[in-house]
């Protein structure tokens, strides 16, 4: 089943996964400038975990234009869990879920440093 507003992101085990996105004010194809935002990315086994797996490292690319880069090391690639069966992009949505994870990018406001007087 694939459901609006999700984005399977199949990469093979072992192996770097790069990828890179383009953040949009919602409805829109309108980009959001992240000048003023860092960004991070996880990902967890369930939506319910409170500590990742493992942290994505993320590069902003163009900041006017929403465009990062996200990017899961082999290293961390390794240690998850496989799909027992073979995936690709015309079964995905099929996948065993012990090879299933969740994955999530967020961006965060810069934080000005308080002065203690």
């Amino acid at each position: 089943m694939i459901r609006e507003n999700l984005v399977y992101f199949i990469g093979k085990q072992g192996c770097t996964w790069p990828c890179t996105i383009t953040l949009n004010h919602y409805g829109t194809t309108d980009p959001i400038d992240l000048t003023e935002y860092s960004v991070r990315g996880q990902i967890r086994k369930t939506y319910a975990d409170t500590a990742p797996i493992a942290e994505f490292t993320c590069t902003k690319v163009d900041e006017p234009a929403g465009k990062i880069n996200i990017v899961l090391e082999a290293a961390d690639t390794l240690a998850l869990t496989a799909c027992k069966a073979s995936v690709d992009s015309t079964n995905y949505a099929s996948a065993d879920e012990s090879g299933q994870y969740r994955y999530g990018a967020e961006m965060l406001p810069h934080r000005v440093p308080v002065k203690w007087t």
